[in-house]
């Protein structure tokens, strides 16, 4: 069962009961069992009868308090179980959710930061997601420093869980690149594709002299515990290039001038950030 509100009232509802019952919004979500990426309060997708009621029983808010949020309970309409196929699309939609993506039983996310990150959600991203588990998520645009695309289905999210992806945090779930993409050259293309262009990046330096130009590094690294890192340095090796892992930072680099320049041309980020970035600092000696 799902509560709805009418546009608006639902965030008003979930601050309200918020305040009400003295939490911080940590507590608040802890006492509720949901995660920080749930974003009821952005009303990005309706609440289930079980989270509303137990806001209302922190909040000691009554029936006749709660009506003035003009809610009303719908039993969850039934879906057809969604197949995703394992392609190359595919390899690359699991990149980019190992990257900067959230994966629940209800819900899928993609996040990219609003100056940077917007144009590749909704021209790359976007396209991807409808086309794999046949879907248009929506664009919200409510936090602060990002945007994110979403998708609420049960469905697409135990369709995406079947091929590999974890629920809930990464680090603690032990996320990495299934099996399946690392049997085949064309989906870790993929795959690595989808990661670089949401978790990846390329940065430089100047040279030291006597030498002059700069220099480019082609950078994935990840929190403390995460498995990525040596994920990623498994799948470059297997793709020919010669990987350096920094374990200090949890790091996989490629900083030979070859390896990039071929990463480039074989991977084929979809993130402009990121040529602009290897115009800035890819150069030979000089």
């Amino acid at each position: 069962m799902r509560v709805r509100f009418p546009p608006g009232m639902q965030r008003q509802f979930v601050e309200c009961t918020k305040n009400r019952s003295g939490l911080t919004w940590k507590e608040f979500r802890r006492r509720l069992k949901i995660g920080t990426h749930v974003a009821y309060r952005y009303e990005v997708c309706s609440l289930p009868l079980r989270v509303f009621k137990k806001a209302m029983q922190l909040s000691q808010m009554s029936s006749r308090q709660a009506r003035k949020f003009q809610y009303r309970i719908e039993r969850e309409r039934l879906e057809t179980i969604i197949d995703v196929r394992k392609d190359k699309m595919t390899s690359e939609l699991v990149g980019i959710c190992l990257g900067d993506g959230h994966l629940s039983p209800y819900i899928m996310m993609v996040f990219g930061d609003k100056s940077d990150d917007t144009t590749y959600l909704l021209d790359h991203v976007l396209p991807i997601i409808k086309k794999t588990i046949g879907m248009t998520p929506r664009l919200n645009t409510n936090r602060p420093s990002e945007n994110f695309l979403v998708v609420y289905s049960k469905q697409a999210a135990e369709a995406l869980h079947r091929i590999g992806l974890p629920y809930g945090d990464k680090i603690a779930n032990r996320a990495r690149i299934p099996e399946w993409i690392l049997e085949r050259r064309s989906f870790i293309i993929s795959c690595l594709r989808g990661l670089f262009d949401t978790d990846g990046c390329i940065y430089g330096f100047k040279r030291k002299p006597p030498l002059r130009g700069s220099k480019a590094i082609v950078s994935y690294e990840f929190g403390e515990g995460s498995l990525l890192a040596n994920n990623i340095y498994v799948a470059l090796r297997r793709l020919g290039y010669s990987p350096r892992m920094m374990p200090h930072r949890n790091e996989c680099r490629l900083a030979v001038n070859k390896d990039i320049a071929r990463f480039m041309n074989d991977i084929k980020p979809a993130n402009a950030k990121h040529h602009r970035n290897f115009q800035r600092w890819y150069g030979p000696v000089v």
